[in-house]
């Protein structure tokens, strides 16, 4: 069996608790790291991150004047938190796409982890399109 590509690795997934990001914590953890679940919804941050062995932070990102004095250490960022509304770009997106479907959440957190583990170390600084190639038309 190959080694967790994360293994013994920090990580801190915003927005962790539903959607992307709780792919995303689920996805770091099975791959050895230890992840802090941060999320606005503390019931929930704190369910997942017992669900993966991590641990949770309740945090409001859009009280940044909370935020100024944190020190975090922390070997991976994943800085998901956010709303978005999908519907009409939805629409567009399906209906220009070579795969006409969204992309689930499983498949962008193993983006995520191959870009936080060692094999992409000489990837920086770019952009990973996951749009079914909906840019490409």
């Amino acid at each position: 069996m190959a080694e967790a590509r994360l293994n013994g690795r920090r990580a801190l997934v915003t927005g962790g608790a539903s959607g992307l990001g709780q792919a995303i914590a689920e996805a770091f953890a099975a791959e050895g790291a230890t992840v802090t679940v941060a999320d606005i919804n503390g019931d929930a941050a704190k369910d997942i991150a017992e669900k993966i062995g991590g641990k949770h932070w309740q945090v409001d990102l859009a009280d940044t004047e909370a935020l100024d004095a944190l020190n975090l250490n922390f070997d991976i960022l994943v800085n998901n938190a956010g709303i978005q509304h999908i519907d009409a770009l939805e629409e567009v997106f399906l209906g220009h796409s070579a795969v006409p479907r969204l992309p689930e959440a499983d498949e962008v957190a193993q983006l995520a982890v191959f870009l936080a583990s060692d094999a992409a170390g000489v990837i920086t600084g770019s952009a990973h399109s996951i749009d079914g190639g909906w840019s490409a038309a």
